[in-house]
């Protein structure tokens, strides 16, 4: 298969412009996350607009008399997924590049110099006075209004192992290292549930 490729789905037709639409889809998953990304993608392309409390935004590729739709960003109440990891030799499908859920982000790379993730080191009850500036900074450690710790990052030290994360600046009484496939099964699971809530409301 052309790592280079784009799984091609036209949209409904209930005009001649939409006719001219279709959507294009990431089609290599190079990680766990890729499959439950792409299905979301699927569904919200099926429902068109039938889910209620989910922001969508696009880029649009015009070739000859179509145009190939492809998602950058979809946003909910509890969750964020942003598309720019392009990967191959197609430059107009990007694939999941970030994932941001409550205390917790994801960010991969087409590199291969991934994935980091970023955990909420806060107190519980300090999560809605952090969680704004947690997501808009998530490289930032520390809080700079007070100087709290806000956040622990793990990330690959050492590329020729795959299957941990470590901690970049250890702390006592925190894991030094995770599992990298326990971290991507808590995500899909974490996704699968929000996906799950929105679409018990249709």
């Amino acid at each position: 298969m052309d790592s280079g490729s784009a799984l091609i789905i036209p949209v409904g037709t209930p005009s001649l412009k939409e006719q001219e639409v279709c959507y294009s889809f990431p089609i290599v998953e190079q990680y766990p996350v890729d499959i439950i990304a792409n299905q979301i993608l699927r569904l919200i392309s099926v429902l068109q607009g039938r889910i209620h409390g989910i922001t969508v935004e696009y880029q649009d590729t015009k070739k000859d008399s179509l145009i190939y739709r492809s998602f950058t960003r979809v946003t909910s109440q509890n969750c964020t997924l942003i598309f720019g990891r392009y990967l191959g030799e197609d430059r107009t499908t990007p694939s999941i590049s970030k994932i941001v859920v409550p205390k917790k982000q994801l960010e991969l790379f087409a590199d291969g110099s991934g994935p980091i993730l970023t955990k909420y080191a806060g107190n519980d009850g300090q999560w809605g006075i952090d969680c704004e500036y947690f997501i808009r900074n998530c490289k930032h450690t520390h809080n700079p209004q007070d100087g709290r710790r806000i956040s622990l990052q793990y990330c690959r030290k050492n590329k020729a192992v795959c299957e941990t994360l470590e901690l970049v600046d250890p702390v006592a009484g925190v894991p030094k290292s995770l599992e990298l496939k326990e971290v991507f099964d808590d995500f899909v699971a974490e996704l699968r549930t929000i996906v799950q809530s929105h679409i018990s409301t249709l």
